[in-house]
């Protein structure tokens, strides 16, 4: 008989098979990471953490003060505004929602199929990305030029758009209160405050649910293309091209 229960067991295990995401799943108050960061994300409860003896939330930034944020990124919005004002308050959403690190330390690579690129490719990981948090290399990202700290601030962003649509209620409705900001001149106004507002009695909770957040090969091709589309000057057939190619690619959803 034991020896059947040890079988059946053993079955159920294997049926489950290996399930990668890229997430931590946080009901109440995000957690610090604990030892080298991972695309997993989370840890078990404990005490404070650090790096090179300095705190975790030490290395939290501002992603808006960034040199590259303010010379090219934000021009990138200020067009949105006109060309794509829902996709411009993501970025703002984005931009200032999650939490930034740069941090000294090595990030765990991903699985290189499983985010579209060739094996024969060797590739670096700069930065790895939750639903809550950015964390960047600073040793990485202190020898790149200011052209790809700005690919990888473009890359990161568009990557957290993409998730929105996995977010529960609140965070995809603090999204869409963004747009008030970019309508008035990207000045908050009590319209803003009204809608935030109505936003957290609509969702009283904040936390991430347990949802799946895994992106497929195509979604990071996905991301990349978006990205090397934003970093050009377009034109107004350009633009019109773009909301095509977003609503066929399902790449976020818009009321």
């Amino acid at each position: 008989m034991k020896k059947w229960i040890f079988l059946l067991l053993a079955f159920l295990v294997a049926c489950g098979g290996n399930r990668e995401t890229i997430q931590v799943t946080e009901t109440q108050a995000p957690k610090t990471p604990t030892g080298p960061v991972s695309e997993a994300g989370g840890a078990d409860v404990g005490g404070g953490n650090a790096i090179e003896g300095k705190m975790i939330e030490e290395y939290q930034v501002d992603v808006t003060e960034i040199l590259e944020y303010q010379e090219t990124i934000l021009p990138i919005i200020k067009t949105l505004q006109t060309q794509f004002p829902d996709l411009a308050a993501d970025f703002l959403h984005i931009a200032k929602a999650r939490k930034w690190y740069i941090v000294p330390a090595n990030l765990k690579s991903l699985d290189a199929l499983k985010i579209g690129i060739p094996l024969e490719i060797q590739t670096e990981q700069v930065a790895l990305h939750t639903p809550e948090k950015i964390f960047i290399d600073r040793r990485r990202w202190e020898v790149m030029s200011s052209t790809s700290k700005t690919y990888l601030l473009l890359h990161e962003i568009v990557m957290g758009i993409k998730w929105i649509d996995k977010h529960e209620g609140l965070d995809k409705c603090l999204a869409r209160a963004k747009k008030v900001i970019v309508l008035n001149e990207f000045v908050e106004n009590e319209n803003y405050k009204d809608e935030v507002r109505s936003c957290y009695k609509t969702y009283p909770r904040y936390f991430v649910i347990p949802t799946k957040f895994k992106f497929t090969p195509d979604d990071y091709e996905s991301i990349r293309s978006l990205v090397t589309q934003l970093s050009k000057n377009l034109s107004a057939s350009d633009w019109e091209e773009l909301k095509l190619w977003f609503e066929s690619r399902e790449f976020r959803k818009y009321n």
